[in-house]
């Protein structure tokens, strides 16, 4: 959860980990938490703490930034911060899930299996490039995603 990884992965494994999240919390809780199973080092790496361990999903960890800071790079933790905070109900300026599915599939081309993403991940580029034309009606959307990304340290 907290390693450096293809910017690509980290988004899989983030998003991943906000929707087992939203499974077993209510999606109006502005205080939801994962019970992760690995180990954990919130407080740094010197200390970690032993599964199972409870993450709060409302955090901005930074850890990509903080921690390891590489460019294109990412971290899960943040990632699953970052989908987290812009899709849930605890906010009036979050955005259905049905909205991020319809921003992948526009970025990958706008249409419902597009073959150009039938086996690539889609980076943060097409996706910081595609919301301006998914929520162009939306510019509250827009703000929201660009607040949020620099928030939990996805933006590259």
């Amino acid at each position: 959860m907290q390693s450096r990884e293809q910017g690509t992965a980290a988004q899989v494994e983030g998003f991943a980990q906000m929707f087992a999240s939203r499974v077993f919390n209510n999606p109006s809780q502005g205080d939801a938490k994962l019970i992760y199973y690995k180990p954990i080092a919130l407080d740094g790496w010197f200390d970690p703490k032993w599964p199972p361990q409870p993450v709060e999903m409302n955090n901005n960890y930074l850890w990509r930034n903080t921690n390891c800071p590489a460019a294109n790079k990412g971290v899960e933790m943040d990632w699953m911060g970052f989908f987290y905070a812009l899709t849930m109900e605890y906010t009036s300026d979050s955005v259905p899930m049905s909205d991020l599915a319809g921003l992948y599939r526009h970025a990958c081309g706008g249409v419902a299996t597009p073959a150009n993403c039938a086996f690539d991940q889609i980076t943060w580029g097409q996706l910081d490039f595609a919301k301006s034309f998914f929520w162009a009606s939306n510019p509250d959307a827009i703000n929201y995603w660009n607040f949020l990304s620099n928030e939990h340290g996805v933006a590259n």
